[in-house]
């Protein structure tokens, strides 16, 4: 009974390891599933369906498209295309842009989607296509009229001779032999799996997407509303279609006659008669439509720009996007009082609160119809919210329940609030003003300072001193409570967004073109940190446990392990992200334009899957990946990542606790390492790694199937 119990204790104890290790990182509040570039969807079976895009997204559904589950793959690089053979054998392929080095990149999973791992073919430039024959056999077409062919799964990639040098978009095969290639302007045949390919049609308007209903009947799509048919196993190709400056970038047909596609501005077009005729929808206001799959002659997917999923369930008849949404609003602050209960605030003096870590939102009304910037909370029920003209601000003694205005003298935009106590506070904006209150908002004394321009942001540090930047390169600071204020040193014309503190000597400013100043010696002196090409960094907080997390344009999230010396980033949409808030070490949130927000509880760990070009190469976190593949038999492998050097061992556990393994065992220096663990002469079953250093432990679960 005793060994019983051990067992069973052991097994919660993974299981809760395996469910906390899914949420890792940060994950989409709102809106869900997120407002991630989708740009391509197939789904191996009627229910089970995948799409993938940008940041190296994938997302999963197993009901046919109701609801979709966000993928963690570990990566950061564009993803073009999806492909999986059954449910559970896939690639993803993309790469990286010019920027970070225009690298190859595929992506694969034995296990439908739960753990994915490089294959590395080697090239440069992105995959735009992929397609597999048999969980061996497959193509993917690159830039450069580069065509790769894997016999292996994709273990081994070859490049084979296409006669190509132009962009190709799509490939797609009737049987294991006969297979075509989307080529640019031209269209390839192979009728020996991919190993030669031939020239079939030239001068077409540039191909973005091929598909073949049977082995004689196919068509594709390109620039300009360009459709081609082909009925004689692609040896010859006619113009059936154009929409002069509507991009068709996807076509799928579910037989002869019945198909469908899409495009640019939202568009979804449908033909009954082989492509004689079409009928549309379309609005140039909607996002463009990436890809579309169907899986029977009803039921279809489409998915598009700013994570936009529309299915139907009547043959095109209608669509619905299934993305979810309480709000579209631009936020541009949060503050939470507690890990549970926050405040997000932004356009058209539009407030919301939630109660729940952010699972549900409530709409609070406020006196205003002016935006609002900023919002800051003394306690659970006191708060306060400024906004970008006319002096607004308001004030809430009840949680939000009411708010009420606070008078603030002449005509100001308002751009941050702080209080260092309940009664005494502080904010700043347009003319260089700075007011301060020490009644708690009732009234407020203008102070004078020595800068012109906008003040973007306060922070104090204490009750005595505090800091101010912005537009222009401005900084103050007071060490008297805010009663003046002096001009710091910074050799800079950038805007300066925010600044944060970890105490009174170090700390950041954060601004325009992605720029982080960095002081040691409370802002006698700044350092300005060489970062990656962000437009613009809008936010930046220091945790107590002294790890500072930014955010900005694009999607941006940056961190810090070392007191801002160094920064890693990771980008998780193109929307704008411009307020975060830390109410404690693990628990953040990140809120943006389009009702973008995010959270973590694990202090905003990043993706660390990519070695970025212009960003710090300085490794900034521990991390124990996956191992891959998984399942394996008898051998599989194991990354990970040392920040410190120092003794580090890896050791590998049966289910009962027993030690059946020791990979490391040994001093370590900083850096990146891969091992192989081979479990011949060990039972098939559930194993688990755990790499141990003196400041970090991490297990995870692997399966040995024999």
């Amino acid at each position: 009974m005793k060994k019983l119990f051990q067992i069973l204790f052991i097994i919660f104890i993974f299981f809760t390891i395996d469910l906390l290790a899914q949420q890792t990182g940060w994950f989409w509040l709102n809106p869900t599933p997120h407002l991630i570039d989708q740009y391509s969807v197939m789904f191996p079976t009627t229910n089970v369906g995948y799409a993938c895009g940008a940041y190296a997204s994938v997302l999963k559904t197993t009901d046919a498209g109701s609801t979709w589950v966000v993928q963690r793959t570990g990566y950061q690089y564009t993803l073009n295309t999806i492909f999986f053979i059954d449910e559970s054998n896939g690639w993803a392929g993309g790469g990286t842009y010019l920027l970070l080095g225009n690298q190859c990149k595929i992506i694969h999973t034995t296990n439908g989607g739960e753990t994915w791992f490089e294959q590395d073919p080697t090239i440069d430039g992105q995959v735009f296509s992929i397609f597999f024959t048999s969980v061996n056999n497959g193509i993917a077409v690159c830039e450069s009229g580069q065509i790769l062919k894997t016999t292996n799964g994709g273990s081994n990639w070859v490049l084979v001779p296409s006669g190509e040098t132009a962009q190709q978009r799509s490939v797609f095969f009737t049987d294991a032999n006969t297979g075509y290639v989307a080529a640019a302007n031209d269209i390839l045949k192979t009728t020996d799996g991919g190993t030669s390919w031939n020239v079939v049609a030239s001068s077409l308007n540039h191909i973005y997407s091929i598909h073949f209903p049977s082995s004689t009947i196919g068509y594709a799509s390109g620039r300009d509303g360009s459709i081609y048919k082909t009925t004689d196993s692609g040896l010859s190709w006619t113009q059936i279609y154009e929409w002069s400056s509507m991009n068709i970038y996807s076509i799928y047909f579910t037989d002869n006659d019945y198909g469908f596609a899409a495009g640019v501005f939202g568009l979804i077009m449908k033909t009954t008669d082989g492509g004689t005729n079409w009928t549309y929808t379309f609005d140039q206001s909607e996002p463009d439509n990436r890809s579309i799959y169907f899986t029977n002659n009803n039921d279809g997917c489409v998915v598009g720009d700013i994570g936009n999923v529309y299915l139907t369930s009547d043959a095109g008849g209608t669509w619905n996007n299934i993305k979810s949404s309480f709000t579209d609003v631009n936020f541009a602050s949060c503050f939470f009082t507690d890990n549970q209960t926050g405040y997000a605030v932004g356009a058209g003096g539009s407030c919301f609160k939630t109660t729940d870590g952010g699972e549900t939102w409530n709409t609070l009304t406020t006196p205003t119809t002016e935006d609002l910037t900023d919002v800051f909370f003394t306690d659970n029920s006191m708060g306060y919210a400024v906004g970008l003209h006319n002096s607004t601000m308001i004030k809430t003694t009840d949680a939000g329940a009411s708010w009420q205005f606070l008078y603030v003298p002449e005509n100001y935009g308002l751009q941050s609030v702080f209080f260092t106590s309940s009664n005494v506070g502080f904010i700043s904006g347009s003319s260089n003003a700075i007011f301060r209150t020490t009644n708690a908002g009732q009234n407020w004394e203008l102070k004078t300072t020595p800068v012109s321009g906008y003040m973007n942001s306060l922070y104090f540090v204490d009750n005595n001193i505090g800091f101010a930047v912005g537009t222009s390169g401005k900084v103050m600071n007071t060490t008297d409570g805010g009663l003046t204020w002096l001009v710091l040193p910074l050799n800079s014309q950038s805007d300066l967004n925010d600044v944060s503190f970890i105490d009174a000597n170090v700390g950041c400013i954060v601004g325009a073109s992605g720029i982080i100043y960095r002081t040691t010696d409370g802002g006698t002196n700044w350092e300005n940190i060489s970062f990656a090409p962000i437009s613009e960094l809008q936010s930046i907080q220091f945790k107590d446990d002294g790890i500072g997390l930014a955010v900005g344009f694009g999607g941006a999230v940056a961190r810090t392990t070392d007191e801002g010396s160094t920064w890693s980033v990771q980008q998780f949409t193109r929307i704008n992200f411009l307020g975060l808030h830390f109410p404690g070490n693990d628990t953040g949130y990140v809120v943006g334009s389009s009702g973008s927000i995010l959270k973590t509880i694990d202090g905003g760990t990043l993706v660390s899957g990519i070695k970025p070009g212009n960003e710090q190469l300085t490794v900034n976190d521990f991390t124990l990946s996956q191992n891959y593949p998984n399942p394996f038999n008898p051998i599989t492998n194991i990354e990970f990542r040392i920040v410190n050097s120092g003794f580090v061992s890896l050791k590998v556990y049966d289910i009962l606790g027993n030690e059946v393994a020791s990979l490391v065992n040994e001093e370590l220096t900083t850096g990146e390492y891969k091992v192989e663990f081979n479990g011949k002469g060990l039972s098939s079953g559930i194993y688990f790694y755990q790499l141990k250093t003196n400041n970090f432990i991490e297990t995870r679960k692997m399966v040995m199937l024999k």
